[in-house]
């Protein structure tokens, strides 16, 4: 768009320039023939002086010839032989004055003919007054001939004045009709010429506005670019990371902080030169390869590299910058130190394996709890039971007691075992998530504690329960080890009265620091009516072998609500618990409603 306005530009003041030529030269034509009719007017005057200079020198021959011829003094032929040489000097200037005018040099040749044929007859009028004898008969004759001639001489040079006055009076009349029209050439040249300056001056001003505009502008950029240069300058000298940056030929553009830091090489010592020349290793077959890779404009990334320079790992960026054409002028290379991320993995690493001895060991302690253990417990049970069976008639209340003792002391120690290897299993159990509907769930738990809940004769108010993904065996156990917990609990004499529903809320109400205030979590609650507990073991409550009430109070292992913690744990939720003495016990469930595998 703005190469058409400037052609156009440039071709309108060619146009006006190519106006304004024409009418300078109009101008310039009409003064031109203005000067021409001044030439004209003088040069009329002058062929007309000459004509009369030209008779009037025959006159003074003639006028010589007849004192001559009355007097015979020679002091009369002095003007004669003047005019003669008068003459040929007016004919040369008459020939030169009409040498454009063939009709006025056709005239002056006859003029010539007949002054010469005069002055030719001057000539014989003197010799023959010379000569006495013979002055009547033949002078008269030849008298009365030059007096015609005469006469045709003043008829030519009227005839030639007449046709210069003539042509003097055309000049005047181009001249007058030019006069006119001059002054009209003369207001439209500078009247024309006053609108280019206009245009020249409106243009001038308007460019240089545009020209301070973009003066500006460009000022306004050069700051911006100095500014932005200046941040670039600034985050790359404060990146973490080394910041290598070179052409296609090794030559360092860019060297930040951290690379002088690595290296030991100032930026001022490396900027301009080759980069081997410092660093020999970039000589090597891997950077080669590298830099044949990355000059396709393939960027590079090498995730673990040994440092050459000092002990520890890097991580390389090697990032083509392009023109617009696709061909790389720079190699960025960014190198991230991450030795202490390799450590921790390192570590990490170590650890993990560690964590598996452990779970292995922690394995082989289940089986031995599920075998080893478990089984003299049933002998012990077993042998007791066939004692009291055969022999218990023989003994004494004290040893009956004893022996009963022993029993329910065996059978505490088995639900111990059980309880723990119910927690191991939440550890170690295979976790796998799967689109559960919770009331399923529900109805199972209920067909599983129908006894207890009969025997209790509890009233379980459930609402509807979504579907989510879950790990359905253990979920079920949380919600088992819930609806337990509130029969165990329940108050003498009071009919126990379990609710479960649930409702949709935000990470907002748990106040967590690792959880998005948005986030949309699937809030269950179960409560009761229950004996309740102290708000200040809220947290006590979900930690191995915690209890609040005696072993002879309710039975238990202490187990139950740490399972559940480590199960909501599993879903990556959170368990809350509250309590009131004498009223009830109240536990809030938190499942992320986008759950994924832990």
């Amino acid at each position: 768009m703005k190469f058409s306005k400037s052609i156009l530009n440039a071709l309108l003041f060619t146009c006006l320039g190519i106006l304004l030529m024409l009418f300078y030269y109009m101008l310039y034509n009409q003064l031109n023939y203005l000067n021409k009719s001044s030439d004209q007017v003088i040069h009329t005057a002058l062929v007309k002086l000459k004509l009369e200079q030209t008779l009037s020198n025959l006159k003074d021959a003639e006028t010589g010839q007849w004192g001559y011829l009355i007097t015979h003094d020679s002091v009369f032929l002095e003007p004669y032989f003047q005019a003669n040489s008068k003459y040929e000097k007016n004919l040369s200037d008459l020939d030169s004055l009409n040498a454009d005018n063939t009709n006025q040099k056709k005239n002056l040749e006859v003029l010539n003919d007949i002054v010469r044929k005069r002055l030719a007859a001057l000539n014989t009028s003197l010799f023959l007054g010379s000569k006495q004898k013979q002055k009547d008969s033949l002078l008269t004759p030849l008298l009365l001939d030059g007096k015609k001639l005469m006469d045709s001489i003043r008829l030519q040079m009227t005839v030639m004045s007449n046709l210069e006055d003539s042509i003097l009076t055309q000049h005047q009349v181009e001249k007058a009709h030019r006069t006119q029209i001059a002054p009209i050439w003369a207001f439209i040249f500078f009247a024309f010429a006053l609108f280019i300056l206009l245009i020249s001056f409106y243009r001038i001003r308007v460019d240089l506005q545009k020209q301070r505009l973009l003066k500006e502008e460009i000022l306004e950029s050069n700051r911006l670019l100095a500014n932005q240069k200046a941040f670039a300058e600034l985050l790359v000298g404060s990146s973490p990371d080394q910041i290598l940056a070179m052409d296609k030929d090794f030559y360092v553009i860019e060297w930040n902080k951290k690379s002088e830091e690595h290296f030991g090489i100032s930026k001022n010592e490396l900027l301009g030169k080759q980069i081997y020349d410092f660093l020999p290793e970039y000589k090597g077959d891997a950077w080669q390869n590298i830099v044949k890779e990355v000059l396709k404009g393939n960027p590079l990334h090498l995730s673990r590299v040994k440092f050459v320079h000092k002990q520890g790992y890097g991580e390389l960026f090697v990032i083509p910058l392009k023109f617009s054409d696709g061909e790389v002028f720079v190699m960025l290379c960014i190198t991230r130190d991450i030795t202490t991320l390799v450590e921790t993995t390192n570590a990490l690493q170590e650890k993990n394996e560690e964590l598996q001895r452990s779970n292995k060991e922690l394995a082989s302690f289940s089986y031995v709890a599920s075998h080893d253990l478990q089984e003299p417990l049933r002998k012990i049970q077993g042998f007791i039971n066939r004692i009291l069976e055969k022999e218990g008639e023989k003994f004494s209340e004290t040893s009956r007691d004893y022996f009963n003792r022993i029993n329910s002391a065996a059978f505490r120690m088995q639900n111990l075992i059980d309880a723990l290897l119910n927690f191991s299993h939440t550890n170690t159990s295979e976790i796998v998530f799967k689109e559960t509907n919770l009331n399923d769930l529900l109805v199972e738990v209920k067909l599983n504690l129908k006894e207890n809940i009969d025997e209790k004769k509890a009233v379980i108010e459930a609402s509807h329960l979504s579907t989510i993904p879950v790990i359905p065996v253990q979920f079920q156990q949380l919600l088992s080890n819930l609806i337990s917990n509130a029969l165990k609990y329940s108050k003498p004499g009071v009919q126990p009265h379990i609710r479960i529903h649930e409702e949709v809320t935000t990470g907002a109400e748990l106040q967590l620091a690792d959880r998005n205030a948005s986030h949309k979590f699937l809030k269950i609650i179960v409560e009761d009516n229950g004996i309740g507990f102290e708000q200040k073991y809220a947290t006590r409550i979900f930690e191995l072998f915690q209890r609040l009430h005696g072993k002879t109070e309710y039975s238990g292992t202490g187990i139950g609500l740490a399972i559940c913690k480590k199960i909501v744990q599993n879903h990556n939720g959170y368990i809350t618990a509250t309590g009131v003495p004498g009223e009830g016990a109240k536990f809030e469930i938190y499942i992320p409603i986008q759950s994924s595998a832990a």
